[in-house]
């Protein structure tokens, strides 16, 4: 029983000194940005007026960003890949030109 004992210790000892001994990476792959496409080749460019970013919402393989200008318009951008096959690899990109927009309506007064 005591042999049990001491010699999970030991293998435990030795598995943390191996993990904590363990050298660093000797290089790391720099992260490279992407811009993402547009339609025509184009890289996507979200003009300022549109405002904020409030929420983004994926859906399966679609991603959409909704944005809100000073006056309350709501524009939601669908971003994703463009197919089926091979996803991973394809770069994300503007799925459609369209901007849904939803406009923000005047409070009603009673009159």
């Amino acid at each position: 029983m005591m042999r049990r004992i001491w010699l999970g210790l030991m293998i435990g000892i030795t598995i943390t000194a191996a993990g904590v001994g363990a050298a660093p990476p000797e290089s790391e792959e720099p992260l490279r940005e992407t811009a993402v496409g547009a339609p025509r080749g184009t890289t996507l460019a979200i003009p300022p007026q549109y405002g904020s970013l409030v929420g983004v919402v994926m859906s399966s393989d679609v991603h959409h960003l909704y944005f809100q200008d000073a006056r309350g318009t709501i524009r939601i951008l669908l971003i994703g890949a463009p197919g089926a096959v091979q996803r991973a690899r394809q770069k994300l990109q503007l799925l459609t030109n369209e901007v849904y927009t939803i406009e923000r309506r005047a409070p009603e007064i009673p009159g």
